[in-house]
């Protein structure tokens, strides 16, 4: 059975205020992504769970998330974002035969 727990990367991204040419970003952050979310990325690609981008290499699609936030120390606009891997609802498993077990007038108390 799959374990369905969110297990996600978390940072921040600010305005960059080195940027000086188009071509630069517009915001630049870091994000620290916990062992356990690794662990998850390379059993996906071991599964063969990826899509190819746009140059035909297999990915894995991971789900970002950003809120705005201002930070207390010095009052700067900023997005908390979190990464996290795509919730896959699990499939019921079929109820067989033989897990259904057979109740007999001995089973019952009364």
């Amino acid at each position: 059975m799959t374990e369905n727990k969110y297990i996600s990367g978390e940072g921040a991204i600010f305005q960059n205020k080195y940027k000086k040419m188009q071509g630069h970003p517009d915001k630049k952050g870091n994000m620290l992504i916990p062992k356990s979310l690794l662990k998850k990325m390379a059993e996906a690609f071991q599964n063969g769970e990826t899509e190819k981008n746009r140059e035909g290499v297999d990915c894995i699609k991971m789900e970002l998330a950003t809120w705005d936030r201002v930070a207390k120390n010095n009052n700067t606009d900023y997005q908390y974002a979190k990464l996290e891997m795509p919730y896959k609802k699990e499939e019921p498993q079929p109820v067989t035969q033989e897990a259904v077990a057979e109740v007999t007038d001995e089973d019952i108390p009364f």
